[in-house]
């Protein structure tokens, strides 16, 4: 069945309407084979939270390992986030060609590699020659920029395959399940790290994901379905349909109805291609396109809002926090009890990151993504004011300083919570939510760049931005998070059970261009 079909059959009763199809979608069954595609398609992403989770507490034995220096030792963590940064630069091309199945089967390479990479430095690293220490060092960082590739991918294709095969009234909840993979697998890697802190097995530790990725590429080769929407823009129909049923537990003509949503999405305020596949639309026609480069603007602002929230300040560097907040001013060496008080307090937080999480799934689709944006951003922003005043305080009254401590920590894992639920996991849903299958990839490739840039700026400049402000240093991190709050709450549309034509209707009523319709006030 060719697209000329489906659109000639949709006249009729073979086909149902964009509203008829969306009522079938709601009555979709999650079925086995739907969950399992989810778990694989998002095995990318986690990845990038055991890389975030297991670098911390081994980096003195790296260090002491290795022989290397404090701007060699940051070079290994900053080269994950640069290489990050690529891999989602060059994403598009190939996870629209490729398509999203095989492109997420291969970014799992990435890690396998790297993984073998940290199997050598295991044996290279414990000799005393200067040049197999330099070969162990150089193996290190070609294994994260390996790792960092390959996450940098995933950060695009992750949100896309998600979105595309997830039931129109469950897309925000499927959108949050490639945070909530990432937080899990951060506590894991948190837990090992801490478990081996030190501990000169690090590099094993470091192997990890390397181990992981074979087992999702072995599984993937036989459960992991290609996306239906990916499959209908290239114009095969009959194979979307086949997925489609196996997805939804739907019948054949049920089916069918979904692929012409599909069909009627892609061609919403277009001509008729007559059949012939669409091109992926540049980064240069998005940006001359008012209607496209307004929700561009939308998913470039809301990942940067994620990272400059200060959300990674607290992840990168919660070790030193924790041991701060429980020591008293002038200490010039970290007591046993703060070293506890570190420890624990990375677990909690590492815990609380799971929990809030899981959490914010089922509340993405009850709450719409727009008020838990509102609330969310609210939150974090009343909690780093709070955080600046009790870390002030603390200097000021001495005498208080335990308490004044022990409060920072209380706010900083309030802080958390409100981050997960969310600017943790929407601005990757409604990126993927926004844009047409033309568009997606290339929209969803700058917002995760821009994510990515976003992440290894606050790495490197955190530490000079508290050298030089101290106790304030979490203040710059406030004023962007009421910078945000304002541009959400007049530039961002509720993208709860609305289609990317919809959206772009309610983005080209507010430009003044071809697409408003009576449907833009309910966005």
């Amino acid at each position: 069945m060719d697209k000329q079909e489906l659109l000639l059959n949709s006249d009729n009763d073979d086909i149902k309407t964009s509203s008829s199809s969306s009522s079938v979608s709601s009555s979709s069954k999650i079925t086995a084979s739907l969950y399992t595609c989810a778990v694989l398609g998002a095995a990318g992403a986690c990845q990038f939270g055991i890389h975030i989770g297991v670098v911390n507490a081994p980096q003195a034995n790296i260090q002491s390992d290795l022989n290397l220096s404090t701007v060699e030792l940051s070079l290994v963590v900053a080269s994950f986030a640069i290489a990050a940064f690529a891999g989602a630069t060059v994403a598009p091309r190939f996870v629209d060609s490729w398509g999203r199945r095989p492109f997420l089967i291969a970014l799992e390479w990435f890690h396998v590699f790297g993984g073998g990479l940290c199997v050598a430095v295991a044996f290279l690293k414990n000799s005393t020659s200067s040049s197999t220490q330099l070969a162990a060092y150089a193996l290190l960082l070609l294994a994260r920029v390996s790792f960092g590739f390959g996450s940098g991918c995933a950060s695009v294709a992750v949100p896309m395959y998600l979105g595309e095969i997830a039931p129109l009234h469950l897309k925000g909840s499927f959108g949050a399940l490639n945070q909530f993979g990432i937080v899990v697998l951060l506590l894991v890697g948190q837990l090992i790290s801490l478990g081996m802190s030190g501990s000169s097995l690090w590099a094993w530790m470091f192997a990890i994901p390397g181990v992981i990725g074979l087992a999702v590429i072995l599984s993937s080769q036989a459960l992991l379905l290609e996306s239906p929407r990916w499959l209908v823009s290239k114009g095969k129909f009959d194979e979307a349909r086949d997925v489609l049923v196996k997805f939804r537990g739907y019948s054949a003509a049920d089916a069918d109805s979904e692929i012409a949503e599909y069909v009627e999405d892609s061609n919403d305020g277009a001509e008729d291609d007559g059949g012939k596949e669409k091109k992926q639309v540049s980064l240069s026609e998005i940006i001359a396109d008012p209607i496209l480069r307004a929700p561009l603007i939308v998913a470039c602002v809301l990942q940067l809002t994620q990272q400059f929230s200060g959300i990674n300040a607290v992840f990168f560097y919660s070790t030193s926090f924790f041991e701060d907040a429980v020591s008293s001013p002038g200490d010039t060496t970290v007591s046993s009890n703060a070293q506890t008080v570190a420890t624990w307090g990375t677990i909690a937080t590492g815990a609380i990151n799971v929990i809030a999480t899981a959490a914010s799934i089922p509340l993405i689709e009850r709450a719409g993504r727009k008020p838990l944006l509102l609330w969310a951003i609210g939150g974090m922003l009343t909690c780093a004011l709070l955080l600046t005043g009790v870390l002030a305080a603390k200097t000021q009254a001495p005498a208080y300083s335990q308490t004044f401590g022990w409060l920072s920590i209380a706010f900083v894992l309030i802080y958390v919570v409100f981050f997960e639920i969310g600017l943790g996991a929407i601005p990757w849903s409604i990126g993927g939510e926004m844009f047409p299958e033309e568009s997606r990839a290339t929209a969803m490739s700058v917002a995760a760049a821009c994510n990515w840039a976003g992440t290894t700026a606050v790495g490197f400049f955190f530490p000079i931005l508290q050298e030089a402000l101290g106790n304030y240093s979490f203040v710059p991190f406030a004023a962007w998070l009421l910078g945000g709050f304002v541009f959400v709450l007049f530039m961002v549309p509720e993208t709860k059970g609305k289609t990317p034509a919809e959206l772009l209707r309610w983005f080209g009523a507010r430009s003044g261009g071809g697409y408003a319709s009576v449907n833009a006030r309910d966005v």
